[in-house]
């Protein structure tokens, strides 16, 4: 088996990972670019974060740092080409909630989680979908919520959360049977006591960005508590 010296494998993690940056500027910055495929592009940027996870694991290595521009920029396909929504499969949905479903991997970094806990946000709040899997989405986001400390990640989710059922048509029975009130109820206070701790390292607008979700959350809870 070849073996990468660290400092080769951190500079090939980085490349990946400014490579995806750049493909993510790309979709949201030159929007007359009409890809011929936008799935193909989704596809291969699935393809290149699974390859880096195999390789995690295959080295025994803890450094996934070329994931992160690769899946934001499967974000911002989602954000910048609706058309792709509708033609997401089984397959890209587990592939999502595989960040959000690591509890004790300390491979997975807040942003990771952050990105997918977006994606399945605008999916499941754009696109019509069963109630399977409406409460296999909401099950690992309320989840993911109790496993983390990260206030991007927790503000997120909150952020997914209200997009997926700001509607009170939209699966009203998953809303009640996983019980998302509830994680609100608890998450809020979470997410106010860990903005503290990170805003001395958080830049002012992220701070500004949790604390203004903080606010909206409250307020989902009041009009939710209403309509109970």
């Amino acid at each position: 088996n070849l073996v990468i010296p660290p400092d080769v494998q951190h500079d090939l993690m980085d490349i990946q990972s400014k490579s995806g940056n750049c493909i993510g500027n790309c979709l949201a910055n030159l929007l007359p670019w009409k890809s011929s495929d936008p799935l193909s592009v989704w596809r291969e940027l699935r393809h290149s974060s699974e390859n880096l996870v195999e390789n995690i694991n295959n080295t025994n290595t803890n450094n996934c740092d070329g994931m992160e521009g690769i899946v934001n920029a499967m974000v911002v396909a989602l954000q910048t080409r609706p058309p792709l929504r509708s033609q997401m499969q089984e397959g890209d949905l587990d592939f999502l909630l595989s960040f959000l479903m690591t509890k004790n991997n300390s491979n997975i970094k807040p942003t990771l989680q952050r990105d997918a806990a977006c994606a399945l946000g605008i999916l499941c709040s754009t696109e019509v979908h069963p109630a399977q899997v409406n409460t296999k989405v909401c099950t690992a986001l309320t989840t993911c919520c109790f496993n983390t400390k990260s206030a991007m990640v927790l503000s997120e989710i909150l952020n997914s959360l209200m997009d997926m059922y700001g509607d009170d048509d939209t699966h009203p029975q998953v809303f009640q049977a996983v019980n998302v009130l509830v994680c609100f109820q608890k998450t809020v206070p979470l997410l106010k006591k860990q903005i503290l701790v990170e805003k001395m390292e958080a830049s002012p607008e992220d701070v500004e960005q949790w604390k203004e979700i903080v606010l909206n959350a409250s307020r989902f809870i009041q009009y939710k508590k209403g309509q109970l």
